[in-house]
């Protein structure tokens, strides 16, 4: 029973361990990456968005992807921010 604790403990902290390792590597991805852009949008980096936005809808992964060096977070809340969205869009 005891070996069985043990083993069961082992694997919880493990599996803890892994999930704060995603939050910090998501955290740098996402916000501390020194290549990310802050700056204001351009108007370049509108037409991409709306181009990568017009191509793979709300897959912001794939549109993150077209319009670098904006995260997939960055595209979401900017595109939003703008009602960029078009009924007909979507």
């Amino acid at each position: 029973m005891h070996s069985i604790i043990n083993t069961l403990a082992t694997e919880f902290l493990w599996f803890r361990l892994v999930e704060i390792l995603e939050h910090f590597y998501g955290r740098y991805l996402n916000s501390l990456d020194p290549s990310l852009k802050w700056s204001e949008w351009t108007e370049e980096e509108d037409l991409r968005l709306e181009a990568a936005v017009t191509k793979y809808g709300c897959c912001w992964s794939k549109v993150a992807a077209d319009v670098p060096p904006r995260t997939d977070c960055q595209c979401r809340k900017y595109a939003s921010s703008i009602n960029f969205f078009d009924e007909n869009l979507f």
